[in-house]
């Protein structure tokens, strides 16, 4: 039961430099926010949020927790230094955040394993056109 997080949304317009609802998967999602930054990020597979009772199914299940949609979360982006107040924020919205990777230098999403090894998808996310 998804519930959508207007007030974290709220209190992140003076905090992130920018932010999308998770609605079309995860990393299609936030490849919208580093087409229009002109960066690039890497995105940390073991540190993706999920149930207590997938953890042990992770690897299974990683392409739903990547590029799975309508799940009414948040990605966004933010500065190192505003971590702390982007935590007191989110905790008191009643919410977690999590920090699942770091901007880079270049163009798009690369989804890393424990390793370092890029991990390829079938598809990162819903595709309106495709």
């Amino acid at each position: 039961y998804p519930e959508p997080r207007l007030a974290l949304g709220a209190a992140l317009l003076s905090l992130a430099h920018a932010a999308a609802d998770i609605s079309d998967g995860l990393l299609a999602d936030l490849g919208h926010i580093l087409d229009e930054s002109a960066v690039a990020a890497e995105v940390w597979a073991d540190a993706l949020p999920s149930h207590p009772a997938l953890e042990a199914r992770r690897a299974e299940f990683l392409s739903c927790l990547a590029a799975g949609g309508d799940d009414y979360e948040l990605v966004f982006t933010a500065p190192p230094q505003r971590r702390a107040a982007i935590e007191a924020a989110a905790a008191a919205c009643g919410c977690r955040v999590s920090r699942i990777g770091r901007a880079l230098a270049g163009r798009g999403a690369c989804l890393l394993d424990a390793a370092g090894r890029q991990v390829k998808l079938d598809k990162e996310g819903y595709d309106h056109f495709g």
